[in-house]
């Protein structure tokens, strides 16, 4: 199985006043490029979809067209919620989406979505496990100590019924550490 993985687009972002929407396109145009040439069978887009929580119409318009072009390319897409985006707008149509293909991860209440897809070696499961802060996961485990991101990620990961035996892969958008190392300070 052949994926392509992209992360932080910031669709609709200035910069210096600058938009960079039409680099963005010229960008989103090379990926689409990229999943027809190399035959990818899935897009991974991991979060920080949108610069910001309530994007303009413009970059909406942007990622419709692009999501409309990877549908048409026969490429199954996987699409998490970052830290920029609001979850509740990327979840938007997520159900009529995803009979096109296109696999947006909806509002965190519990339980991330698994998605599979089947190749000449099995099945994949894709979990796709939108931005969440510990206040998210702990409103959904309100008995459970969740003190921090590796918590709220250890119990979340630990909701999940997951099958060793056979391939997962996790598209995320988080905050993580390293044998208890936090992550470094951001002023995103």
């Amino acid at each position: 199985m052949r994926l392509l993985h992209i992360s932080d687009l910031h669709i609709g972002k200035h910069v210096n006043e600058f938009p960079m929407l039409q680099d963005q396109r010229h960008i989103l145009d090379a990926v689409l490029d990229i999943i027809r040439t190399r035959e990818v069978d899935a897009l991974l887009i991991a979060g920080d979809i949108y610069d910001r929580a309530s994007p303009s119409a413009e970059a909406v318009a942007c990622l419709d067209r692009f999501l409309s072009a990877v549908a048409r390319s026969g490429a199954t897409c996987f699409a998490v919620a970052g830290n920029h985006d609001s979850a509740e707008r990327v979840a938007y149509a997520s159900h009529l989406l995803s009979e096109s293909g296109i696999h947006l991860s909806p509002v965190y209440t519990g339980s991330i979505e698994r998605r599979t897809l089947e190749d000449e070696h099995g099945s994949v499961a894709f979990w796709l496990l939108p931005f969440l802060k510990p206040a998210h996961v702990k409103a959904c485990f309100p008995d459970e100590d969740i003190p921090d991101y590796t918590e709220a990620l250890r119990r979340v990961i630990e909701s999940c019924d997951i099958d060793p035996a056979q391939r997962n892969v996790a598209i995320a958008h988080q905050f993580v550490t390293f044998n208890g190392i936090g992550p470094e300070k951001s002023d995103s």
